[in-house]
């Protein structure tokens, strides 16, 4: 996405000053204006913002932020990283669709595409993503943002298990295009993100865990990474620690479209443990975030019939079971992991048989 931000201290030069928003666009030759308010007080901090189109003078998006004044320097960065992130999302989603399906060149198809892997929820939006980004690459062949667009498709489509059959070839395109994106640019934010998926995907946890602190510390405000270093902890067999990560992306992002990947793994992790009601609470979140989500009706049935309550734990595997009707545990069991199964520790396989322990007691047959 091609673009520029306006400078601080030029923005300073309207403090104070009512103007309009067409005319700040006007004069600094902007699309969109951020604009917002700080309230603090000694405890707490709040950030009131909204994104506005500065050409028809509409509200794109607003948020606020309130958090603890305890350690300031963080709290900024927290909101600084979050504010990119959903600011990022809502002018890639308006201005793909500003733009329209007739656009051809390069960035145009970059930013359609980004639009469809930043709702990930239905698998058909992958598929499309990768066809579009092939085409920005043919225009471009050095579009960073391409490659790492496909690499990043790929890998969803790998650990959502939209194509687990395909799993080893949608990698290895995944892992050309990180190669090829980290050759023209090393320090690309979504680059390094890709690489820590793609490692994980692969099974080498501890690396991927090196890799999502590097991210952690360049945007402390990025829930998906903390998201990512709940899953690897996950899979070593270190699960309270990673409940405290789930826990600590839906604390940064409680209103995120990518919510519902570490509510489905906080929801894992405390059905493993043995917490089955805080399970029920977080998929039963991650089902009202992302509804399509098949797999997560199954893991919703498991955790209500590990609690007792049956006939919620039936209406679920009921929802479940009519669009995968030859689903059994055993084969549940072989698809249940994003990763390769002989990577994950002991530990997380025996707390795992949880999970499939309560998909018998809602009625899955064996």
């Amino acid at each position: 996405m091609g673009g520029f931000i306006i400078s601080r201290s030029t923005a300073f030069t309207y403090k104070g000053r009512s103007v309009a928003i067409r005319q700040v666009g006007q004069e600094l030759g902007v699309r969109y204006v951020l604009e917002g308010s700080v309230l603090a007080d000694p405890n707490r901090v709040r950030v009131n913002v909204q994104l506005i189109d500065a050409e028809t003078d509409e509200h794109v998006w607003a948020e606020r932020f309130d958090k603890q004044r305890s350690d300031i320097l963080q709290v900024q960065d927290e909101i600084v990283g979050r504010l990119s992130r959903s600011v990022g999302f809502e002018m890639i989603r308006t201005e793909a669709a500003r733009r329209g399906l007739n656009s051809g060149d390069s960035a145009d198809l970059v930013m359609r595409a980004r639009a469809l892997v930043n709702d990930i929820k239905r698998k058909e939006n992958a598929a499309e993503a990768v066809n579009l980004f092939r085409k920005a690459l043919k225009l471009d062949p050095d579009c960073v943002n391409a490659m790492v667009g496909i690499a990043l498709a790929r890998i969803y489509q790998v650990i959502n298990l939209y194509r687990p059959e395909e799993r080893d070839l949608l990698l290895d395109e995944a892992d050309e295009m990180v190669t090829r994106a980290m050759a023209l640019e090393p320090d690309h934010f979504v680059v390094q993100k890709a690489r820590g998926l793609l490692l994980r995907a692969r099974g080498r946890f501890s690396e991927a865990i090196v890799a999502t602190e590097a991210l952690i510390a360049r945007n402390p405000g990025e829930p998906t990474a903390y998201k990512e270093m709940g899953l690897n902890k996950l899979y070593l067999g270190e699960t309270r620690e990673a409940v405290a990560w789930f826990r600590r992306a839906d604390a940064i992002a409680p209103r995120d479209p990518e919510r519902w990947t570490w509510l489905q793994g906080l929801g894992r992790a405390l059905m493993q443990l043995g917490h089955d009601a805080e399970a029920v609470d977080a998929l039963s979140q991650a089902m009202d975030s992302n509804p399509v989500y098949l797999r997560g009706k199954a893991m919703l049935a498991a955790a209500e019939a590990l609690t007792g309550n049956s006939a919620s734990a039936k209406l679920y595997l009921a929802e479940y079971t009519a669009l995968e009707p030859e689903m059994t545990v055993r084969r549940f069991a072989a698809q249940r992991s994003s990763v390769p199964t002989d990577a994950v520790s002991p530990t997380y396989r025996r707390e795992s048989e949880r999970i499939l322990d309560g998909l018998r007691r809602a009625g899955m047959l064996d």
